[in-house]
């Protein structure tokens, strides 16, 4: 018998025995909040899976932890059946390279979670540990639970400052701020709800910069807001503002299967 007190803290892994399989690796966490069970009969079930999942239930939805049935024995954290969508909170130490995770083994995933018929997403517990509001507007946008409701056609579009645009991305998009040459906002009763983003084509991504030639580099709405069509307003609007020849975006397959 091991005592999570006696290893509570302890960022390095340790092996404990399973009667059924065998020898696991795991940390002071599975102590926790599993009893010291083995993690491949309950699975890990986080401080982080057990606030996310006990938040969706409070709001009468249909909540599992560590499914196993849909991706043939891999583990699901929390997952939304009514809505067939999947969400991962991947441990910063034990989700990297360092600890067995190879370079597609995130992105493999979310393709075998596709390919039946959910949509996995990804956060990491950083983002989590640092934005839980974030993280649960994000979750209830996709599962259609956002707070307030706002249409375009009731909003005005402006260009804003980057010291506006930086503020809002910071403070509503996942990967935060990054310098941009053309930043629009859309406005609903001179409440800033929604920003867009552009530059020309970045090199470091391997695209040569050309006249005409744009890269959408960030959209977002104000956390716990659903601005219906917002996107489509301020994307025309650029397009009227600017001789576009040419527009490139990148979706990020943690967050989005690229749909929009």
């Amino acid at each position: 018998f091991i005592s999570p007190l006696d290893v509570q803290g302890i960022t390095e892994p340790f092996v404990l025995k399973c009667d059924i399989h065998g020898e696991f690796t795991t940390d002071y966490r599975n102590l926790i909040y599993n009893e010291s069970k083995c993690v491949k009969c309950v699975g890990i079930v986080s401080s982080q899976e057990i606030e996310i999942s006990t938040y969706f239930e409070n709001l009468g939805v249909n909540v599992e932890t560590s499914n196993r049935t849909i991706l043939g024995g891999k583990e699901i954290d929390i997952y939304f059946p009514d809505f067939k969508l999947g969400v991962e909170l991947d441990g910063i130490i034990w989700h990297s390279t360092k600890y067995g995770k190879d370079t597609n083994y995130h992105l493999s995933k979310t393709l075998l979670a596709r390919e039946n018929g959910v949509e996995l997403i990804h956060i990491f517990e950083d983002e989590y540990n640092n934005n839980k509001q974030l993280v649960m507007s994000f979750i209830k946008n996709k599962l259609g639970l956002t707070d307030e409701k706002i249409f375009a056609r009731k909003c005005s579009v402006r260009k804003i400052t980057n010291r506006d645009s930086k503020e809002f991305l910071i403070n509503n998009h996942f990967k935060g701020y990054v310098n941009a040459s053309v930043s629009l906002g859309l406005f609903h009763l001179d409440e800033l709800v929604s920003v867009m983003t552009f530059s020309g084509l970045r090199k470091n991504l391997g695209s040569e910069s050309e006249e005409g030639s744009f890269e959408l580099l960030r959209l977002c709405s104000k956390k716990d807001t659903n601005v219906i069509g917002g996107a489509s307003k301020l994307l025309k609007f650029f397009e009227r503002s600017y001789e576009v020849k040419k527009l490139i975006t990148y979706a990020d397959l943690r967050y989005s299967n690229g749909d929009g």
